[in-house]
């Protein structure tokens, strides 16, 4: 955003406006304008009255990424979660003699560098500092779960709650709040203790997302309940409400019913006749939303199988799509940009999709046809955008 255009705000909103752009900047156009930043002659001026310093506390990764694809790696051990850092820039804080910059300023005049690079290095910090503070509020909320790995340990963490925990100090105003948050939140990919890249919005789940789990583990312990004879068939959705209140969770019927169908997951009469498509995709990845950027910096340039389902707000999502590829970043790719070959799914990937994906080391296509087989047993019919049987 050029600053001329704030000419007719007040300042307080246009700064305001001015941070919120600055937090959406991807991790590699950030990184690129610090390091620019750095980079410029006339920082040289403000030598003795400016420091370039690290956040208190934070830590970088002893071996940093020549390509920056994520923001850090979480880490586990005694004590609490940590992140460590892939890049000098995201933990970057400018240290600044504002008695001694000020009087510069008034000697420079409105016509000079000077103002917007101190403009600059501000923003820096401030997008830092708000960084930090979340990712470590975040990571200490979700504890239990990050060293378990359990998802029924994750607990319902909102952005408004985020807020309210931000110290009371200069750095944070009264302004930072939930929507600014989720600024940050919408996109900033981790390295998670597992090994695997997911996005940190995935450690601030809603109620409902909690819901969705224990859902999907209730109903995946039926069949070793089974086999042990503790009970005959699969569970009604009125046996898996009782199910999760004893687990301590109170949803109704009809929220069960919802969740199964979001998940994939068929009535108790289809579960007991046939294996079904739930059954075959259980190790499939965490949802993501399906953009350029997700596929670029979230999903492995390595043979595997996925799925992609439609995703629009207020509808329930649907299965639309199952394939595999040698190269799941460039398949994905192509699906998002081909303008040939399935008008169809690029329609309904344009209205909105999430995919799933597993790695498959050997014969994925054949892992492809038995998940394709396995919907085909669930719901009688392929998905809307198959247009051919693997």
């Amino acid at each position: 955003m050029k600053a001329q255009s704030g000419k007719n705000l007040d300042p307080v909103r246009f700064g305001k406006i001015l941070l919120s752009r600055f937090l959406e900047l991807p991790l590699r156009r950030f990184d690129s304008f610090v390091k620019k930043l750095e980079a410029v002659p006339d920082l040289r001026s403000l030598d003795g009255i400016l420091s370039r310093e690290v956040i208190e506390g934070s830590r970088l990764s002893p071996s940093l990424p020549r390509e920056i694809r994520t923001f850090g790696e979480i880490v586990t051990g005694d004590g609490l979660p940590d992140i460590l850092w892939h890049s000098p820039s995201f933990v970057r804080e400018y240290r600044m003699d504002d008695a001694a910059i000020g009087r510069m300023l008034a000697e420079e005049g409105s016509r000079g560098n000077l103002g917007r690079i101190v403009r600059q290095l501000r923003l820096v910090n401030s997008r830092n500092r708000l960084t930090h503070h979340v990712v470590q509020y975040v990571l200490r909320a979700q504890a239990v779960y990050l060293d378990s790995g359990d998802p029924l340990r994750l607990r319902p963490l909102s952005h408004v709650r985020i807020a309210e925990k931000l110290p009371f100090n200069p750095w944070f105003p009264d302004w930072i709040d939930s929507s600014r948050i989720s600024r940050i939140l919408r996109d900033f990919p981790l390295i998670f203790p597992e090994g695997n890249v997911r996005a940190l919005s995935d450690l601030c789940p809603n109620f409902r997302t909690i819901c969705c789990h224990f859902v999907n583990a209730v109903i995946k312990s039926e069949k070793s309940l089974i086999l042990k004879g503790v009970t005959e068939e699969p569970f009604s959705d009125d046996e898996v409400v009782r199910q999760l209140e004893e687990l301590g969770v109170r949803i109704s019927r009809r929220t069960v019913a919802h969740i199964r169908r979001t998940l994939g997951i068929p009535a108790r009469i289809d579960r007991a006749e046939k294996r079904t498509y739930h059954e075959a995709t259980e190790d499939f990845s965490p949802p993501l939303v399906l953009t350029s950027r997700t596929v670029r910096e979230l999903v492995p340039d390595k043979a595997g199988v996925y799925e992609i389902r439609s995703f629009l707000p207020g509808a329930p999502e649907g299965v639309i799509y199952i394939g595999s590829a040698g190269n799941l970043r460039k398949r994905l790719t192509y699906h998002l940009y081909a303008t040939h070959g399935n008008p169809l799914l690029r329609k309904r990937i344009e209205e909105g999709a999430r995919v799933l994906y597993r790695m498959v080391k050997e014969d994925w296509r054949k892992t492809e046809r038995d998940i394709y087989r396995a919907f085909l047993a669930t719901y009688g019919k392929p998905p809307e955008c198959n247009r051919v049987s693997p």
